[in-house]
């Protein structure tokens, strides 16, 4: 599954148990535990919220964003750019395409995949 992930890669380097990667369009991070993956990404500027869920599941899932399930069905997406814009302290988090999806007003986007 990693190879597949690599499509957009820049530079890879491996840490420890983490896996560093920088792509064109943010940064991730993926954690390895008992528990499943975690993969930690970073909105870029002037990004909508739902924007930056939809190009980090589909750079996680190695498609086109236009090739996943409507974000719609899993969440309203004027209420989650509303709620992440109101500042840095909210965190939204809703069922995606099999996974926990968290939304930080940071910017960071947590996508927990489950063992």
């Amino acid at each position: 599954m990693l190879g597949e992930q690599l499509f957009f890669i820049v530079s890879l380097r491996r840490v420890g148990s983490e896996i560093h990667r920088a792509d064109q369009y943010s940064r991730e991070t993926m954690t390895e535990n008992g528990n499943g993956r975690i993969h930690r990404f970073n909105s870029i500027a002037d990004e909508t919220p739902t924007k930056a869920v939809i190009r980090s599941h589909a750079s996680l899932r190695d498609k086109r964003p236009i090739d996943l399930p409507p974000l719609a069905d899993a969440i309203p997406c004027n209420a989650l750019n509303a709620l992440v814009n109101t500042g840095d302290e909210v965190t939204v988090t809703f069922t995606y395409e099999g996974t926990q999806t968290t939304v930080h007003g940071d910017g960071e986007i947590v996508i927990h995949e489950p063992a």
